[in-house]
């Protein structure tokens, strides 16, 4: 017994030493710039939430009843004068309002009530997508050609500066469409096209897919690179630098969702627990240069701000910039109301934000300007027109918001 007990009080300092080592480990401080130190997800009450009581009000300018479907990507465009919005009637359709909400013309395109947004090519002809159809018209809605794809349109379409259109198609292609309406080009892959093609320097088309590969086509159809990033789809269309460098943001994932090859270049690993979200950075050749891990996406694709970071927005209702040297730094909380917001770059480095029944305007430096009430509960990202004032869109309605006096 005696020899038990010499026993264990030589092995108990060990044991303690083991222990508290153990206990260190788990508790230790995350490292600089990683997820814990830049969002409030593990704490019950946020301690930075942007206040917002004294904002000034902005006031509801017209309202105009008659929106399809919600998407993800909006369903309007406007070019200072006119505002065209995908219409809701017995059959798709498109319509041209005036900048006081009036109708101007309506145009039924088709049998289909899956409609795309609507896009315009620099000397305002406007393309329509719209189940298997592919349609040109003018500004006065009159339609001057018209091309049947093979099989429904995946992704909205995109226009280069040469009147090209770019449309991901079911078929796992990538086609090319003249500004006659001629097929010029496609280029398949193994996986559904995801995101909304971006045309970059040099007329690269840049699109990524449901099996997570980013892809870089010359603009003869011939591919310049591909990456693959991730095991799941890509969903929000890649930000692309005047450089040619292109970031990625994921939606929310877990670690076996990671591809190898970004797994050796990804940032912060000790906070990869859970869900969360990884910010890619992507050169103009197509290589990886880092991943940084994020906290749970927002509904918003990522955008640029006027320094050129990069803004994202969370779903537990905040903001954060990327710098291009990869480290996150914390800019706003807007608050649980703010949860899963719509945001999107407005004029002059003007950020809006959209929840529910709420608009937000923040500045550059991402304090209120201004805010509002709308009549119906806004589903999709927001515009700003040339005069300030706010495009909306609801679940029934399209709304203009007027900043206040």
């Amino acid at each position: 017994m005696e020899r038990k007990n010499r026993l264990a009080r030589k092995l108990l300092p060990k044991a303690a030493l083991s222990i508290g080592v153990a206990l260190s480990w788990l508790v230790r401080p995350l490292p600089a710039n990683a997820v814990g130190e830049i969002t409030t997800q593990n704490e019950p009450h946020p301690t930075n939430v942007m206040r917002l009581d004294n904002v000034p009000r902005g006031s509801m300018s017209w309202s105009w009843s008659g929106l399809s479907r919600p998407n993800p990507w909006g369903r309007f465009l406007s070019n200072g004068n006119r505002i065209y919005v995908c219409a809701s009637t017995r059959r798709a359709a498109l319509g041209a309002l005036s900048m006081r909400g009036k109708n101007v013309w309506i145009h039924v395109i088709s049998s289909h009530s899956e409609i795309w947004p609507p896009v315009m090519a620099a000397d305002g002809t406007l393309f329509l997508a719209t189940g298997t159809w592919m349609e040109s018209m003018t500004r006065t809605g009159h339609v001057k050609w018209r091309l049947r794809l093979p099989k429904k349109i995946s992704t909205p379409p995109s226009v280069s500066l040469s009147g090209t259109l770019y449309v991901g198609v079911r078929d796992h292609c990538l086609h090319a469409i003249s500004a006659t309406g001629f097929r010029r080009w496609k280029y398949c892959t193994k996986a559904l096209p995801s995101t909304r093609p971006i045309v970059g320097p040099g007329g690269v088309i840049y699109f990524g897919t449901h099996n997570g590969t980013l892809y870089a086509v010359r603009q003869d159809g011939t591919l310049k690179w591909k990456v693959h990033l991730i095991d799941t789809a890509l969903l929000h269309s890649p930000v692309l630098m005047p450089d040619g460098t292109l970031y990625m943001f994921t939606s929310s994932i877990v670690l076996k969702k990671i591809h190898p090859s970004l797994l050796k270049v990804i940032r912060h690993r000790s906070a990869m627990h859970g869900t969360f979200s990884i910010l890619i950075k992507v050169t103009a050749s197509g290589r990886i240069q880092w991943g940084l891990v994020g906290p749970t996406a927002g509904r918003s694709a990522p955008f640029t701000d006027l320094s050129g970071k990069i803004l994202v927005s969370t779903a537990q209702g905040g903001i954060i910039a990327a710098s291009p040297s990869g480290t996150w730094s914390a800019r706003a909380q807007l608050g649980p109301t703010f949860a899963h917001a719509w945001m999107s770059r407005g004029r002059s480095g003007t950020i809006l934000v959209v929840a529910g029944h709420d608009v937000l305007v923040l500045n550059a430096g991402l304090r209120p300007i201004w805010r509002a009430r709308i009549s119906d509960a806004g589903k999709g990202p927001a515009d700003m027109l040339f005069d300030g004032s706010v495009l909306v869109e609801g679940r029934h309605r399209l709304m203009r918001v007027l900043p206040p006096l």
